[in-house]
Parts: C-alpha cells; structure tokens; sequence
C-alpha cells in the first residue's frame, strides 16, 4: 500500500515484512501520523531469527 492510503482510524502499525528502502518504511509510518491528530501512535517491527530468509544470502 504504498499510495493512496491514509490511515484516518488507527493508532497501532505493526510492519511483519520490511520494504528494500528505509524511504517506504517512513512514508508507512507518516500515514498513521495524520495531520491534527493528538493520540498517542504505536509502530511495531516483529524481528525473527533462525528463519529461511536468514538462510538465504
């Protein structure tokens, strides 16, 4: 969902996949910090170990 997205409801991201870029990683997070909004916002990357995309180089 890199465009035309805006998350106008939430306030918890959770990331399961991270992109090539560290530029789409922070456009995601931008869209849960919409413009006027005073809540608190929660972004969580879930890190793994020992998986088959470690393996693979």
């Amino acid at each position: 969902m890199g465009t035309g997205v805006t998350l106008t409801a939430a306030s918890y991201m959770i990331f399961i996949d991270c992109p090539w870029t560290s530029a789409d990683c922070e456009q995601c997070e931008d869209r849960i910090h919409r413009i006027g909004s005073k809540d608190s916002v929660f972004i969580y990357y879930l890190w793994n170990t020992n998986t088959f995309d470690m393996q693979v180089k």
